[in-house]
């Protein structure tokens, strides 16, 4: 049996595309479930809640970035290895610009937040003692223009560093690397909804 190198299509026997979907998925259902049932959450973990959130999240986004690598690599004949040369300059210029402005915000919204802050503290903080639990998050010291609460910066962030490398590696990704692109958007767009709003 011949073994895949990085550098020529892995063969797989199972539907990485849907279980790339279905991870890129996960983290927001945990999002809904922990902002819309702040109290179930508690009775599950306790003072550990927002610790719980937070570490299962970070689970959830080894798992997105494993079948991220999965499936480029399940869906190119090349794998894992592309040409730089072919990548046209405006690509190289527009994916780094935005590479660098999403790590930027998530810098920003861990420095100015703290990582595990970030994971809806004050929602489960504010549900344990049975009051309202605060819209009110705390803004940044120093916001980007882009947008000023932590949690939506971490948002905002990783879908920049997504579409920064889909679009600096366009003409080498599979045609339906756009709907990966487009399909995570609207997850931490609905999260973003969900927050302002319920």
């Amino acid at each position: 049996m011949e073994h895949p190198t990085f550098c020529s299509q892995l063969r797989v026997d199972f539907p990485i595309s849907w279980i790339l979907i279905s991870v890129i998925a996960a983290p927001h259902f945990l999002y809904a479930l922990a902002w819309i049932s702040p109290l179930y959450w508690i009775k599950c973990f306790g003072s550990k809640s927002v610790t719980a959130l937070a570490s299962t999240i970070r689970v959830f986004f080894v798992f997105q970035a494993v079948a991220a690598v999965m499936w480029v690599w399940s869906t190119r004949i090349s794998g894992l290895c592309f040409q730089a040369q072919l990548v046209p300059f405006t690509n190289w210029v527009f994916g780094i610009v935005m590479i660098t402005l999403g790590l930027t915000l998530i810098r920003r919204a861990h420095s100015g937040y703290g990582t595990e802050l970030l994971f809806y503290s004050q929602r489960l903080n504010s549900g344990r003692g049975g009051s309202d639990p605060s819209r009110g998050v705390k803004e940044l010291a120093s916001p980007p223009k882009v947008v000023t609460q932590p949690t939506k910066a971490h948002y905002v962030g990783t879908v920049l560093i997504v579409w920064g490398l889909i679009i600096g590696f366009w003409n080498q990704l599979p045609v339906n690397a756009w709907f990966l692109g487009a399909f995570l958007s609207l997850m931490y767009t609905i999260t973003i909804v969900l927050e302002d709003y319920v």
